[in-house]
């Protein structure tokens, strides 16, 4: 529900968008499935790799950080 307000604030605003967290749900959109940062409006091109592969390894690789840093305080 969150991410729908969010498309339709920057809709409104002509803003742009991104939600990394939206990233387990991507593949099940088609305007957010090609883009590895889940950006609204659709970007047409991006340097990024377009596969659900590569979103996956980002996404396991940042939490294994998160992890690291949260378990270990400086």
């Amino acid at each position: 529900m969150l991410m729908a307000h969010l498309i339709s604030y920057s809709i409104e605003s002509g803003r742009k968008f991104i939600n990394l967290g939206f990233s387990e749900y991507a593949p099940l959109f088609p305007a957010t499935s090609k883009d590895l940062l889940c950006r609204y409006p659709v970007v047409k091109h991006s340097f990024l790799p377009r596969t659900h592969f590569f979103r996956e390894s980002v996404r396991r690789y940042c939490e294994i950080i998160y992890y690291i840093l949260t378990a270990y305080p400086f």
